[in-house]
């Protein structure tokens, strides 16, 4: 009778010590961000103000920040259900976008290499500069739903919104909050972490290979049974 064919160690352990790293990096990492990255936004906010700037001035007057959410004061105008009129103000929240950077951050930090404070600094740095983009399309995105579609038909009346526009936008909204945070999570750290990545895929690899000889082992010894 064959034996059964078993899965080196090796691989098995290095999976497994990188999922429990994560796991253990990510909320605090996590908490972490969620304490600094006002500091941070900055960057995210020019970039994001420039966008939205280009297509109409009264689209955004001015922007403040404060804990993960930006306000912006425009100059669009809303009628309230009492008949008053006022210019709208919108609030949206970067935190379910940026959360790829904590994530990021513990990738680097489950990595097999020694523990390096450059190294993580460097890798985090650049890292930051890679996600900004998807950021910067998520909330933009989500800065035109709120208008299109949660301001009411009277703001799509006066900004003359088509309903093909309405469609482009949930779509873009869409990618940006559902996909585009993972993809470029995935893009970013393979680049970084290209080595990682590597070794992950052949431990996992490996312990497809394992599950598929020990069904197969099963399999035969139960026909060995049977005959």
């Amino acid at each position: 009778m064959s034996e059964r064919i078993k899965m080196p160690r090796s691989e098995e352990a290095l999976v497994g010590k990188f999922i429990l790293r994560f796991l253990f990096c990510f909320p605090i990492s996590l908490a972490l961000w969620c304490l600094v990255a006002d500091a941070l936004f900055f960057p995210l906010l020019v970039i994001s103000n420039a966008v939205l700037q280009l297509f109409g001035d009264n689209l955004v007057i001015s922007a403040h920040l404060s804990r993960g959410i930006v306000y912006y004061d425009t100059g669009i105008v809303v009628r309230m259900p009492d008949g008053r009129t006022g210019d709208a103000s919108i609030a949206i929240s970067l935190m379910k976008y940026t959360y790829t950077f904590p994530a990021l951050l513990s990738l680097i930090l489950s990595g097999r290499y020694r523990f390096c404070v450059r190294r993580v600094f460097v890798f985090a740095g650049i890292g930051y500069l890679f996600l900004l983009p998807a950021w910067s399309w998520g909330q933009c995105f989500d800065y035109f739903r709120t208008v299109a579609v949660a301001l009411g038909p009277q703001v799509v009346a006066q900004i003359g919104i088509t309903n093909r526009t309405i469609e482009f936008v949930a779509l873009g909204y869409q990618f940006g909050y559902l996909m585009l945070p993972s993809i470029s999570l995935l893009l970013v750290w393979g680049f970084l972490c290209s080595e990682d990545l590597e070794v992950l895929m052949d431990g996992g690899r490996a312990m497809g290979e394992s599950q598929s000889a020990d069904r197969a082992f099963q399999l035969k010894k139960h026909r060995t049974k049977d005959g």
